[in-house]
């Protein structure tokens, strides 16, 4: 007897979990469908149209991943190079990197070259891109930022005050330099203002906003697009350097732009990687020799 009411008690529990289960995912999806609605950059989408980068996420891993990722990383990192050429590796766009680059322009009146190393970065905030991009361009059109239903658009525009405007620039991307890192290398590009070297970029041209759901989810989705001037397109395009170095056909440069591993370790008091960096070093040259 006491078995069977055992029975019937945990029966009647599962239903209840999987009513309450049920009633927070139908919850749920009303939610999403709301915001897509409202938010989501093309009309009548819905949870099966949206593009690849909206999608709803567990919070918990979401932000372990991102603690993670970026826990063990320096935002910039700047060097000081031979023929008082200054590099920075940019691994996110944060709020540092504008502030940081802006400040050695201003207190190093020595630099004649600048390199800027967006390999592997995967990008950051729109408004930093739109900052740094101001630093090196006095005039033209940085990005066009295009809302939902033509609404909320925007264009961000180059200034006068431009600080770095004559230091000549060469830029490193590879096909892990994905959106913010694109606007730069991008809008830079486009504006004959900077030497693009290495492959070609990721391809991400969307902007995306956090909403949170229930049970600790959040729903990331896509609310706008952007475009650079001359209505360029990134999005699942990508940005073609200038000097696409392929690692199998490198013997095919010159021999002035190779250089020992004896050099390339006496290149900056901190280097300690014994591997040649081969698209840095062509960035190197390319500055060295025209400056």
């Amino acid at each position: 007897m006491v078995f069977l009411k055992n029975i019937i008690l945990w029966v009647f529990a599962s239903i209840l979990i999987f009513f309450f289960s049920s009633c927070a995912r139908l919850k749920e999806s009303v939610l999403v469908e709301k915001y897509i609605a409202n938010k989501y950059i093309e009309q009548n989408a819905s949870m099966q149209t949206l593009d690849k980068y909206s999608k709803v996420l567990d919070q918990n891993t979401s932000l372990y991943l991102n603690q993670k990722l970026r826990g063990k990383l320096q935002s910039i990192i700047p060097i000081k190079l031979k023929k008082n050429i200054v590099y920075f590796k940019i691994n996110t766009f944060d709020k540092k990197i504008t502030t940081t680059i802006r400040k050695e322009c201003e207190e190093s009146s020595f630099i004649r070259g600048i390199i800027l190393d967006l390999r592997d970065n995967g990008g950051g905030l729109l408004s930093e891109a739109v900052s740094l991009v101001d630093l090196f361009l006095e005039k033209g059109i940085i990005l066009k930022e295009q809302g939902r239903k033509g609404l909320d658009s925007k264009v961000y525009m180059a200034h006068k005050k431009s600080i770095c405007k004559n230091i000549p620039l060469v830029i490193l991307v590879n096909a892990k330099s994905a959106s913010a890192s694109e606007i730069v290398a991008g809008a830079l590009q486009i504006h004959e203002r900077a030497t693009l070297i290495g492959s070609k970029t990721f391809g991400k041209g969307t902007i995306q906003e956090s909403i949170g759901l229930p049970n600790n989810k959040i729903l990331n989705i896509t609310v706008s697009k952007y475009v650079l001037a001359q209505d360029k397109k990134i999005d699942n395009i990508g940005i073609q350097p200038d000097i696409n170095v392929n690692h199998s056909k490198i013997k095919l440069y010159s021999k002035k732009l190779q250089f020992s591993k004896q050099a390339y370790k006496n290149l900056h008091s901190i280097a300690k990687d014994k591997n040649l960096d081969t698209v840095l070093q062509i960035g190197f040259y390319v500055l060295a020799y025209n400056i």
